[in-house]
């Protein structure tokens, strides 16, 4: 229930909801947040260490992310 879960109470709240047009790992997920101005992100451990790894690898940074969560293992 937790994929259903996010975009649900996200459109509860009032949110908008940015939905990448392909999987988005890593780099294309930093861009996919850096454009959209994303201020919360949920996303699966894996999508973490990559994307984690591809901002320092980069140098980079998303100022505006506020809050993340995460779900299915340890990060």
């Amino acid at each position: 229930p937790w994929g259903l879960l996010q975009p649900w109470l996200a459109a509860r709240a009032g949110a908008t909801l940015v939905l990448p047009p392909t999987v988005a790992m890593g780099a294309e997920l930093a861009r996919t947040v850096r454009a959209a101005g994303v201020t919360g992100l949920a996303a699966l451990p894996p999508s973490w260490v990559q994307l984690v790894d591809a901002l320092t690898s980069a140098g980079a940074a998303l100022p505006e992310l506020r809050y993340v969560t995460t779900s299915g293992g340890v990060i």
